[in-house]
């Protein structure tokens, strides 16, 4: 069957795993056939899952492989696959590197047989294949153009790098979207994500949009909610661990906190990509990070706390790190809630992570090891920025337990955000400033028809807000 449509209607394609309990949030706020219907004359819901259905009313599913290897092995597929690869290997063949790279560095292989590894590893390419031909059938039925819309949720994703591409390509319009930095919320975008989002982009102008005392009073009560019933973004997602409350870690010495992040779909892979060595400028691995604060922490009597990111154990378990070869002041942490190890830490390291909120949020400071949606002037104290001096990292930490975190600064800053920036996976009456899922569809019809700069908020490119 083909999408072909006439090219002066308009079409929004929406693109990511919307299955599974874990998502039912994420259908909701974007499966709202009534409000899409009200702009768009076509929907489409642009599957990760092959096998599970989306179930709502008014979209029109279509499976579309997140990873390339989730597709099915088909001579279909295989023969599109032989003709997109030997395409992409001539049109750009540093972009097929970073896609087949990133494809095979995110296999949950898990084997000490060479024999076995190799059939796996063939099995995996003959997927990729397959995925690849799957992908490129599915942008022949879909002929995207100038007057359709596509929002990727996920972006780094295999399949999902092959969408952007084509997506840019067909100068259609691209969204894209995630949770919020803050649970409960979400926020979309066409600039880019947390560090390349437009808050940032306009970072001196979106700190003047104004905010009252009331909407800050709002906020403050808003977070303390979120400390008091230790809500997360990844709730449901931890094991019952108890290798913390083990440990037994008397307070004295500097507790470090290292936060794993899920390197496949954050980014970080493949490390040949520009985006990569962006995100993390210093470090290439959790690994390569793990290992080098656990010389410090040996040289300096610091303890470090290393938890993985939940998607790591729960399905990339042969990926877990493990202590061999590192300082024994060094503990390795099994998937324990988030919250159990802030109680704790007197500072948290990261790359990009919805985790960086959630600590500061519970008083932590952040030492951050690469860009994101905060920085260090945003807030009078409790997040640094640096590379990987041992000098530099030193005085974070003597920084860190002496001045905590500035939480006047950070309430300011996440009012702002919530304020214009974030909407709430609920509806407007139970969200925060009434920004929930009918709102955002009122912003987004504005601004598809001309009436804003950014979906999120009514400003011009300058950041100044309209009257």
């Amino acid at each position: 069957m083909k999408y072909k449509k006439n090219h002066q209607s308009e079409r929004i394609f929406i693109a990511g795993f919307f299955t599974r309990n874990i998502n039912d949030p994420k259908s909701a706020f974007w499966l709202n056939s009534v409000k899409a219907k009200a702009r768009f004359e076509s929907l489409y819901v642009l599957n990760a899952s092959e096998t599970d259905n989306v179930a709502i009313n008014g979209f029109e599913e279509l499976f579309f492989p997140a990873w390339l290897r989730g597709s099915k092995i088909k001579a279909g597929r295989f023969c599109w696959g032989i003709f997109s690869l030997m395409a992409l290997l001539f049109q750009n063949p540093k972009f097929l590197i970073e896609v087949i790279a990133l494809e095979f560095k995110a296999m949950p292989l898990n084997t000490n047989s060479w024999g076995l590894g190799f059939l796996k590893r063939m099995f995996f390419l003959l997927k990729t294949v397959c995925g690849l031909g799957q992908v490129f059938i599915i942008f022949h039925k879909l002929d995207l153009g100038d007057q359709d819309t596509v929002v990727v949720w996920s972006e780094h994703f295999s399949g999902m790098r092959l969408l952007k591409r084509e997506v840019k390509r067909s100068k259609s319009r691209l969204v894209l979207s995630e949770y919020g930095e803050i649970p409960g919320t979400m926020f979309i975008c066409d600039r880019g994500m947390f560090h390349e989002s437009w808050p940032l982009r306009y970072k001196q102008q979106f700190g003047s949009l104004p905010i009252n005392v009331d909407e800050i009073d709002q906020v403050q009560r808003y977070i303390h909610n979120i400390v008091c019933e230790r809500i997360s973004s990844k709730t449901g997602q931890y094991a019952v661990d108890d290798t913390l409350e083990a440990l037994d870690i008397k307070k004295g010495k500097p507790i470090i906190y290292i936060n794993g992040i899920q390197p496949h779909a954050s980014g970080l892979l493949p490390r040949c990509s520009e985006f990569s060595k962006e995100y993390s400028p210093y470090f290439g691995s959790n690994d390569a990070i793990l290992r080098y604060f656990s010389q410090l922490a040996e040289k300096h009597d610091w303890i470090v706390l290393f938890k993985d990111h939940p998607n790591t154990c729960n399905y990339f378990a042969g990926q877990e790190l493990r202590d061999e070869g590192l300082s024994e002041h060094v503990k390795i942490l099994g998937n324990v809630d988030i919250y159990k190890v802030l109680r704790v830490a007197d500072l948290t390291v990261s790359l990009g992570s919805k985790t960086v909120f959630l600590s500061l949020l519970n008083e932590v400071p952040v030492f951050l090891l690469g860009p994101y949606s905060i920085s260090p002037s945003d807030l009078k104290s409790g997040v640094y920025r640096g590379g990987d001096s041992e000098e530099a990292i030193v005085s974070v930490v003597e920084s860190a337990r002496r001045d905590g975190v500035d939480s006047e600064g950070l309430t300011l800053y996440l009012a702002r955000m919530m304020k214009y920036y974030y909407y709430s996976m609920d509806d407007d009456a139970d969200s925060l400033f009434g920004r929930g899922k009918q709102q955002f569809w009122e912003d987004f019809h504005d601004y598809m028809a001309g009436g804003r700069s950014v979906i999120s908020a009514k400003v011009n490119f300058n950041g100044s807000t309209k009257k």
